[in-house]
């Protein structure tokens, strides 16, 4: 547990420091409205301090969490359990909104790398598990656990039903699975790698209780429960997966995904925004190879969570930028930082993949306040 607190410290005080420099360096685009909400203007130490986290995905959780769905339809693809969680700490705090959406990202996200350190230390051992917390959380990616997204709540919810699984407590697990499934769409997934984690307490000794299958059939709820919602208010409960449609996304075939997206990297390399493009493609491809040497050394439920979670972006890219926000959606892909944990064993090559992620966590945390529509 100290080891989480003490890498979420220090990420927490590097992406603030960073956003403090890069606000006043950096040239900014203007930050759009999100479906007839606009940013407020902040007294200049209020936006120092919390204002530089409010871009581009965040105005829509904070215009869902202050005003619901409303009428229009394109919010659908934003799921409701953080904007709940948001107007909740709103209700009992009456901290402003902005405020209690950055509570409860980054109250997550400790919570996130307590979890992950212990999962990881369950399966592996002390120094892979405080391996893993420090490339995560300095991923360059990983910013938007600190801003108002939903990525640190779904790690939490991630991990928590992991770790809860792994002691058989089938109910928790079950409870925070279904609660993924109404953070993002593909949390439902979770399903299957809990089904796998069940088999294979089933070949312990003792095996686990048959009946305790019962629990999983709760996972599916949370998003049937969302889909219920949107069939009583439009008359379409899917809704939400036909907005994603209207964000610009369409099918294609994961390798021709990662093919045109590294070369799309390549035609833009020279560009002010190439740098991105080639560090989406980097990590979409780093992704792919350590979710390749999972397969051999993790258990079965974190190889299926890696995949099942790293293929529907590649199934349903941006086709102008196939590798569009790659980083953001590996951020949360845990078992990745695990494989790659396990894999450097050299001291040498762990503080240099630590000062490179250190880097570049700095360089996209100044991109992302300066609001330049990247992610």
């Amino acid at each position: 547990m100290r080891n989480a607190v003490v890498v979420f410290l220090v990420v927490r005080i590097l992406a603030s420091v960073t956003a403090v420099i890069a606000i006043g360096a950096v040239p900014s685009n203007p930050i759009a409205a999100a479906n007839g909400y606009a940013k407020p203007a902040y007294a200049e130490s209020f936006e120092l301090l919390f204002g530089v986290w409010e871009r581009s995905d965040a105005l829509w959780y904070l215009q869902i969490a202050q005003k619901g769905y409303g009428e229009n339809r394109q919010g659908a693809a934003f799921l409701p359990l953080y904007p709940l969680a948001i107007r909740g700490i709103k209700l009992v705090t009456g901290l402003p909104w902005l405020v209690s959406a950055l509570v409860v990202s980054n109250l997550a996200f400790l919570c996130a790398l307590i979890l992950l350190f212990k999962l990881t230390e369950a399966e592996t051992n002390g120094e892979v598990a405080s391996r893993t917390v420090w490339y995560l959380a300095l991923f360059p990616g990983s910013v938007f656990f600190l801003a108002p997204y939903t990525e640190s709540l779904f790690l939490a919810l991630a991990t928590g039903s992991f770790l809860a699984a792994r002691k058989r407590n089938w109910l928790l697990a079950a409870v925070l699975g279904s609660l993924l499934g109404t953070t993002r769409n593909i949390g439902v997934f979770i399903f299957l790698p809990l089904v796998v984690e069940f088999l294979r307490q089933r070949k312990e000794v003792p095996p686990v209780r048959l009946k305790k299958a019962l629990w999983l059939s709760l996972v599916p709820l949370g998003l049937l429960l969302v889909l219920l919602f949107w069939r009583m208010k439009t008359g379409d409960p899917l809704t939400l997966i036909h907005q994603q449609r209207m964000w610009g996304r369409a099918f294609f075939w994961p390798w021709t995904t990662v093919w045109q997206g590294t070369r799309q990297a390549l035609d833009f390399v020279a560009l002010f925004s190439g740098g991105l493009y080639l560090a989406e493609a980097v990590a979409a491809l780093g992704a792919i190879l350590l979710g390749l040497m999972a397969i051999r050394g993790l258990p079965a439920p974190y190889v299926v969570f890696l995949w099942v979670c790293l293929l529907p972006p590649l199934l349903a890219p941006f086709e102008g930028r196939m590798l569009m926000c790659s980083l953001r959606f590996i951020s949360v892909i845990f078992p990745v930082f695990m494989t790659l944990a396990i894999t450097v064993r050299h001291r040498d090559l762990d503080l240099g993949i630590k000062i490179i992620f250190a880097g570049l966590y700095g360089l996209f945390t100044a991109l992302y306040v300066a609001s330049l529509n990247f992610f």
